[in-house]
């Protein structure tokens, strides 16, 4: 159904969610030649991911943050190959999907807000965070140091650096799905129209 690819100490990793909801995890075996020259300890760091992450079960999604694999459950949970449950049972909020980059883990709810699960000192540096302050969130992007959401009304909002414009998306609407790249914002309208906010480069 979904397969993650994470490039782990020279080497590479692969988790396969199926779809009954396990997790597979791949990667070279002992001895291969990709290995050599390399701190990768196979039987110690490989083998815990995976013993980790194929013991779990009613996962929907995979994300990578790090060296950690993370894994949404249909409950609305949040697994990690650290150990570490994420969730939010005080307030009620369920996980809808959620992303993984550059250290952070950034979810949005069934109740349509942002989330920050894990974030970084740059997140907060570039006014990323604004985000948990948004309402009625359908989707939501992440690009090199912004966010982007997509309202359930169409239209989209931003947040983060915008050295380049890729925040200025105030007057973009009818948008059914949005991207973000390092320093760019895309929009595809209803009609099939794409936007773009900032440089595609």
């Amino acid at each position: 159904v979904e397969l993650w690819n994470y490039p782990y100490y020279d080497t590479a990793a692969y988790a396969l969610l199926l779809e009954d909801g396990s997790v597979e995890i791949f990667s070279v075996g002992p001895g291969d030649p990709a290995l050599e020259g390399t701190a990768f300890t196979y039987e110690g760091q490989f083998e815990e991911i995976k013993g980790k992450a194929e013991s779990w079960t009613q996962v929907k999604q995979l994300a990578w943050n790090d060296n950690f694999l993370y894994g949404l459950r249909e409950d609305g949970t949040v697994v990690s190959t650290s150990d570490k449950e994420l969730s939010f049972p005080e307030t009620g909020e369920d996980i809808r999907t959620f992303i993984g980059q550059k250290g952070a883990l950034i979810a949005l709810t069934e109740e349509g807000t942002i989330r920050f699960l894990i974030s970084n000192a740059d997140m907060e540096a570039s006014g990323m965070e604004a985000a948990e302050r948004w309402e009625n969130v359908a989707d939501f992007a992440l690009g090199g140091s912004h966010i982007v959401g997509l309202l359930e009304d169409g239209t989209v909002t931003a947040a983060g650096r915008n050295y380049a414009g890729q925040c200025e998306v105030e007057d973009w609407e009818d948008i059914v799905y949005v991207a973000a790249g390092e320093c760019c914002t895309l929009g595809i309208m209803a009609d099939g129209e794409l936007k773009i906010a900032g440089f595609l480069y």
